[in-house]
């Protein structure tokens, strides 16, 4: 479930840089993060993974705890320090299983492709 649900946070979070609490009250931020959440939680199911609850509901609250800390994601920590990301282990996988099971991950291919820009912008040079 932990897995899942970080499928929308750490993304988001490198692509908008807004911090835990501001990604909380951006509605359009926060239905990004849901909808990535949802095309995991379709392709674990596709797959027989049963998930011990509902990564959408939880969501909520996880962040609820990460925007009292002052605590970064480890992908926007790699950004930061202009390493390689975990992205293509994270969304990247849900990509390839949701290919594999006729589950449409329009979302998590979008933001695995936006990240790997994101790492090309500073790998590159």
């Amino acid at each position: 479930d932990k897995h899942i649900m970080s499928l929308g946070n750490r993304p988001v979070y490198v692509l908008t840089e807004l911090s835990p609490q501001s990604l909380k009250e951006c509605d359009e931020a926060y239905e990004a993060v849901v909808e990535i959440i949802k095309e995991g939680v379709a392709v674990a199911e596709a797959k027989g993974i049963q998930l011990n609850s509902n990564p959408v509901q939880k969501q909520r609250s996880v962040m609820e705890k990460a925007s009292q800390s002052d605590s970064k994601s480890s992908t926007a920590v790699d950004v930061e320090n202009e390493r390689p990301t975990e992205i293509d282990y994270l969304n990247g996988a849900i990509v390839q299983y949701g290919n594999e099971e006729n589950v449409p991950t329009p979302y998590n291919w979008m933001v695995t492709q936006l990240v790997k820009g994101k790492e090309f912008s500073y790998m590159s040079e």
